[in-house]
């Protein structure tokens, strides 16, 4: 139908142009713009184009897709709504926990019974003597000096050593050790000369 409105219109055309101007190539022209006026005013609007056949097993397998996203969907917002009433909950005790605790007041110290000051001990102006039988550091320094020169190994003269200086700390203000060291002197140290006394 258009073809046909083109092409008298055309014709209609080449045939007033040819008569006014007395050029055909022009009234050809004309006569076609004329004509595509012609099919537009009164041009029928084309037919859709054809929709591709539709593969019945694709199309089942994207509902089920789509069936599956939406259960999906449909959970996770369920799970939405569990997790903000927990929140919520949660936000409840919180605050209840916190109003009982500004209602609970502070217990007032305990006041002790004053009592009587402990009389302070007299302090001792001389110090206790230390127990009999400990040996002294000097004693001991003195001996390990004889063996090195008497040709103890520098790696036993190193272990004396490394036992005085930490023995110096156990040690009372004179120099002589507790009792209670006399087993690791001897064993360190050992053997060790008679002491008189």
């Amino acid at each position: 139908m258009r073809r046909a409105a083109v092409a008298v219109g055309c014709v209609l055309a080449g045939l007033a142009a040819g008569g006014i101007w007395g050029n055909p190539l022009i009234g050809g022209v004309g006569g076609l713009v004329v004509g595509l006026m012609l099919a537009a005013v009164s041009g029928r609007r084309a037919a859709p184009a054809p929709t591709p056949p539709v593969d019945p097993e694709v199309e089942s397998r994207l509902e089920a897709r789509i069936e599956r996203v939406a259960q999906r969907e449909r959970a996770l917002e369920q799970h939405a709504g569990r997790l903000a009433a927990r929140e919520q909950d949660l936000d409840r005790r919180a605050t209840e926990l916190e109003e009982a605790a500004a209602a609970v007041p502070e217990p007032e110290p305990e006041l002790e019974p004053e009592s009587e000051p402990k009389p302070e001990p007299e302090p001792d102006l001389e110090p206790s003597p230390p127990p009999v039988g400990g040996w002294r550091l000097d004693e001991l320094e003195a001996l390990t000096h004889e063996r090195a020169e008497a040709g103890a190994s520098p790696a036993q003269q190193r272990e004396w050593s490394t036992y005085l200086f930490l023995l110096r700390e156990h040690a009372h203000a004179d120099g002589t050790l507790p009792t209670s060291f006399d087993q690791l002197v001897g064993d360190v140290f050992g053997p060790l000369p008679q002491r008189g006394g």
